[in-house]
């Protein structure tokens, strides 16, 4: 009977452990997935974070465009003002020596 109670002892601890290493490999798979779902987030995250840089690059190279566009439209429009401004200048030149000119014959 000795023999007995000793195989079922030994049967029990067999059925233990199997039950613990069934739970284990459970664990694992677990945390496999949850590290695989973990990198898949990460992937999408990066994905995420490029598209954003690459659209955050191109909105500065547009407006580095629109800059210089602005700064080529100023520049067109102070050449415009100036040449008028001398214009302007040269006939309120011509004016007064107009003006001279008539006072002297007059005088």
């Amino acid at each position: 009977m000795a023999g007995l109670s000793y195989w079922r002892k030994r049967l029990q601890h067999q059925s233990d452990r199997e039950q613990m290493e069934t739970t284990l490999r459970g664990r694992i798979n677990k945390l496999q997935e949850t590290q695989a779902a973990s990198e898949n987030d990460m992937e999408k995250m990066e994905t995420t974070l490029r598209g954003g840089i690459n659209k955050l690059g191109e909105t500065l190279a547009a407006l580095e465009n629109d800059k210089e566009q602005m700064e080529t439209i100023l520049h067109g429009r102070i050449n415009e003002f100036e040449e008028t401004l001398a214009a302007s200048e040269s006939v309120r030149e011509q004016m007064e020596t107009t003006l001279c000119g008539g006072i002297n014959v007059q005088l």
